[in-house]
This record gives structure tokens, sequence and C-alpha cells, in this order.
């Protein structure tokens, strides 16, 4: 399993705050969300736009008694706010339209980090990002975030290449404009499988 070294790493970031609050965007069934809420996390914000997935994510935090840390946002993360189509059939499902692997759409409301947190949401300690080739798109839209003194300290992203590249984009991108922000790569962390990257952020401020 190969996100086994990122949720460790989770939950050490976890445990090196007593008042952690983790942002799960793109929490599918909510494996990272669960995860931190095990490991002593306060506060749990989860988002995922896919009706099947949020159900289960729903369910999942239900069964495991975390109702009360966990908040469940059907919701996406983006540059701006509004709305999007979302591509789902045989892959993950992504705001990228793969025309062989896609075979369905629906349409989903999207917002921005930095205009949840102007909403009162909590403001995040650790942030996980793991939404199919959106993740630049999600760093874009917190800008006033990641160049404030209250940017989180862990920021858990998992990169793909693939559809990047469909934006003439790819994970150089992704760490150029992080390190702009004062963020450097945790390399012992890090997992690299064909044209994903699963990559550890860590403030340097």
């Amino acid at each position: 399993y190969t996100e086994t070294k990122q949720l460790q790493a989770l939950i050490k970031a976890v445990k090196s705050n007593k008042k952690s609050c983790l942002w799960d965007i793109g929490a599918a069934q909510g494996i990272y969300s669960l995860t931190a809420t095990a490991a002593g996390a306060i506060k749990v914000v989860a988002f995922e736009p896919f009706e099947q997935s949020f159900q289960a994510l729903v369910d999942n935090v239900k069964l495991n008694n975390f109702t009360k840390k966990v908040n469940t946002l059907k919701l996406a993360i983006g540059k701006q706010s509004g709305y999007q189509p979302l591509f789902f059939g045989k892959a993950c499902p992504s705001m990228f339209n793969d025309t062989h692997e896609h075979t369905s759409s629906t349409r989903i409301n999207v917002s921005t980090i930095d205009e949840l947190i102007k909403k009162g949401i909590p403001s995040p300690s650790i942030i996980k990002i793991d939404i199919e080739g959106y993740e630049l798109d999600a760093l874009m839209g917190a800008k006033k975030l990641l160049s404030s003194p209250e940017k989180p300290p862990h920021l858990f992203i998992e990169i793909h290449d693939d559809y990047l590249k469909r934006i003439q984009k790819s994970h150089i991108d992704i760490f150029n404009l992080l390190e702009t922000y004062g963020y450097s790569r945790n390399l012992t962390d890090e997992v690299k499988e064909g044209p994903r990257f699963l990559c550890h952020f860590v403030s340097t401020d």
C-alpha cells in the first residue's frame, strides 16, 4: 500500500501539535481523516465532491464515532468558486476528463481554501490534497493562507503528472510554487509511483 509511508508521516505531524486541524481535500472514503482523528487531531474538515465517495466517507466517520471531530463537506476545492463538471467511470473521479476511463459526469460545487477560511472554517495546521490533477488549482486558491504567518506547517500532496501535463504543467511547478511560500520537501516521506508523487512539504519558516 503506497500511502502507508504518508499515513505514518501524517500521524507524526498530528502528534507534533496538540491542536492539530487537518483539511482532507479529496477525502474519498476517509482514510486520512480517520487516521488523523485517531492520532489525536482536535478537528478534521473532510472535502469530497463525488456522491458515492462522500456517502462512504460519512458512513465511515459515523462507524468510528468521529462525528464530533470530523466535519464532512460535499465540496471540491479549486482556484475559484463556482460549478464544474466532475468526470467518473473506471478511473478515479477527476475534474479532468479521461475519455478512455471516464464514462459519466456530474456537476459539483467548487470553493477555494482562502474563501472557506474567510467564511469561518477553522484554519488548518495540516492540509492533505489528493484531487486527481487539480492540486495546483487548489494551491492557487490558497495564496492568502500560504503567505500568512498562520500557514500550515505540513502539506501532504499527491501530485498527478499524467493530468498536469494536459495543462503544460508538472510536479516541478508545484515544487517551485511551494518553495516560494517557504516549504521544502521531506524526501524521507516521499513516494513515487509511475506518474504519481506522494509528497510531504514542511514549512521552513
